[in-house]
Formats: structure tokens, sequence, C-alpha cells
């Protein structure tokens, strides 16, 4: 059974992400999830691949998953879509973002250059030297989970520190910093 944690704040500015290891389900989700001995399980990602001369790598998204809104929250943001991706990793991208205070910013930095979007569910990201073929999978799994750039841009950044907005079965219902 999965292990479910939650998911807080905004980990570019803020760092209130949990780092919980394999099967991690919650409010947020990641694009690989850890299954059996399998580090490459597709979650929100359908499939990937290494260009065949190894400076990218091209990552496609499952179709039709909606962002959930929290308690209190009547927007609609949406389907989970590239957009998302390529805003989401290179906000955390030490990179492509040199203010970030994400947890796994230099790790993002080591192996990944800029995300860009190919098509609605179509990401490419550079790769920073040979690409490593198990570096989607290490990097993205787990430890960066997915965020709503439209909650990001309707909503804003003070709002984006409180609220969590994915893909998972739960919802955010409240949270007070340090207490609950």
């Amino acid at each position: 059974a999965p292990l479910v944690t939650a998911m807080y704040g905004w980990p570019p500015v803020a760092p209130f992400a949990n780092w919980e290891g394999s099967k991690t389900v919650g409010i947020t989700e990641s694009l690989f999830n850890y299954e059996n001995d399998n580090t490459l399980n597709p979650w929100l990602a359908d499939s990937w691949v290494v260009s065949k001369d190894f400076t990218k790598y091209q990552m496609t998204l499952k179709k039709g998953i909606k962002f959930n809104s929290p308690v209190g929250t009547s927007q609609d943001f949406g389907e989970f879509t590239a957009d998302d991706v390529a805003f989401y990793i290179n906000q955390c991208n030490s990179t492509t973002n040199p203010k970030t205070t994400c947890g796994d910013a230099g790790n993002l930095a080591a192996l990944f250059g800029e995300v860009k979007v190919i098509d609605k569910y179509t990401v490419e990201i550079a790769a920073v030297g040979t690409a490593n073929p198990l570096a989607p999978a290490r990097v993205v799994s787990t430890k960066i989970s997915m965020r709503s750039k439209k909650a990001f841009d309707t909503k804003g950044l003070e709002w984006m520190k409180e609220h969590a907005v994915g893909t998972g079965p739960f919802v955010q219902k409240e949270w007070v910093p340090n207490v609950r």
C-alpha cells in the first residue's frame, strides 16, 4: 500500500516539502513513483526516452489528470499538463532559478538544464553532460511533487506558500505552520 504523506507550501521559496521515500501519495504526486524494486514506475508520467545523442530526455504525461483544490477554494485549477511540469521543475532547479530553496535544487542542477514544453503532454529536459538513463527516476521520482502553474499564476506566491494544489487523492483542509 502507498505511504500517505502530506505536502505543504511552495518548496522553491519555502522549504516545507515532505521528503518521504518510496510509494508516496498524498496531496501532491510525482512524475515517477517506486513500486517494489522499480524506480521507473510511471505515476503522472506515461513514458520517457533519452535522446539518441544523450543530450536530453523527453517525457510524455498521462492525460486527463485533474488538479484538486484545497478546502474552501472554489477555483478549478484544471488539468495537469506539460506547462505545470516545466514551470515547477524550472522553479526548483537552481540552474534555472538561482533563488530556489527547493530541497533538491542542487541535484536537479547537477543532472538537468531547462525543461521545455513540446506539446500539451510532452516536455523536453536538457541533460547536463551526458544523459543518465536513471536520472528522471532518481531525482524527479519522489522528491519533486507536481504543483499547479495555474494556481500560482492566479493565486500568487503568498497564497501558494500556504496551499498545496496537487493531483493526489487528498486535498488540504488546513495547515497551521509548525502545529498541524
